[in-house]
């Protein structure tokens, strides 16, 4: 979600300060949202399993950075920085659209 604000932010915000000010919220809300992230993947997955699925989010996570950077400016240096941006605008809504699939799907399992 807040890849996707950061897109549209940077895509149809002239202006450099509120950029800034957009990037600040939103480092501000990861703070907040990542401990109770943290918190449902101590409770939903089982303590057996638990470092297991903890090293793997953390090695994807770390993974997903230098592999955006690349195909981010892969794309902004052969086409245009635009095109990347709604490349990442795009990626973002499909990843929203399956988040809410796969939350529907896990609330009806349950």
């Amino acid at each position: 979600m807040m890849m996707v604000i950061n897109a549209l932010a940077v895509l149809f915000l002239p202006r450099f300060g509120l950029l800034i000010v957009i990037n600040f919220l939103l480092g501000f809300a990861m703070g907040k949202l990542n401990p109770k992230y943290g918190a449902l993947v101590t409770r939903i997955v089982p303590e057996e399993h638990l470092t297991t699925v903890a090293g793997l989010l953390g090695t994807f996570e770390m993974i997903g950075v230098p592999l955006g950077q690349v195909v981010f400016l892969g794309i902004a240096n052969i086409f245009s920085t635009t095109i990347a941006w709604y490349g990442i605008l795009g990626l973002g809504v499909i990843l929203i659209g399956y988040s809410v699939k796969m939350m529907r799907r896990t609330t009806t399992i349950n």
